[in-house]
């Protein structure tokens, strides 16, 4: 039996091409971002977007979003998602940046055989691609400039990225409410240690669907849901 062209769920839609169910039902079916627990009035600052799925929940939600997605491949889907749900046309923006130390072009590498992989490290499969880079603080400055009163909630899965993201002086942080990422390198502890030092309340878990609890130090991946101890929810 041929498989339905989109994947249809609550009102949004997104092309069902090669490794777009297991994403969605992570990121929308589980919500493993605890992105229904946001303010309506939130912005989504969406790092290593891949085909939109978190993007496009939150602006199913009601909330504002700015989507980053490096790989060239993604983006060309993350593009064709956004215009199959009419909800996104004035609620969301795309662009094809990565997370680096410096705002110049970074190295990025695809992994065909498995895309939501894709990132700053090669192997033996990978396609090398140039992308425009973006520091943290320029990525939170561009979503503070287009809605400056708003939460501000960050969501990121940058394939062992993170450590660029926090490489400084993490002064974005205080400009931050919500810091939702998952991590790859054995290190959730290590961000959710920083995060309270810098005034959030976090939690970790393990990744999977749905995602395992509690994150034990052993599992390479796992995701740190954090929220500024202030920071008003949904619920």
């Amino acid at each position: 039996m041929r498989a339905a062209p989109f994947i249809e769920h609550k009102g949004m839609r997104f092309l069902n091409v090669p490794h777009a169910r297991e994403v969605f039902d992570e990121v929308v079916t589980h919500d493993c971002y605890e992105i229904r627990n946001l303010p309506t009035d939130a912005v989504l600052l969406d790092l290593g977007a891949f085909y939109g799925e978190a993007t496009i929940f939150a602006c199913s939600l009601g909330l504002k979003a700015l989507a980053f997605e490096p790989s060239l491949d993604s983006m060309a889907v993350l593009g064709i998602n956004l215009t199959q749900n009419d909800f996104c046309k004035h609620n969301a923006t795309a662009m094809n940046l990565a997370i680096a130390h410096e705002n110049v072009p970074v190295s990025h590498y695809y992994r065909p055989e498995h895309p939501a992989g894709s990132g700053p490290k090669a192997n033996e499969c990978s396609v090398f691609q140039s992308i425009p880079g973006i520091t943290m603080e320029k990525a939170i400055g561009m979503a503070r400039a287009s809605h400056p009163r708003r939460p501000l909630a960050v969501k990121m899965d940058i394939e062992g990225a993170e450590s660029i993201a926090f490489s400084k002086y993490h002064e974005w942080l205080h400009e931050v409410d919500f810091v939702m990422m998952e991590t790859h390198n054995f290190d959730a502890g290590t961000y959710a240690e920083l995060l309270m030092d810098n005034g959030f309340a976090v939690k970790t878990t393990g990744t999977g669907v749905p995602p395992r609890l509690p994150w034990d130090g052993t599992m390479a991946g796992g995701l740190v849901i954090a929220k500024r101890k202030h920071a008003k929810t949904r619920n």
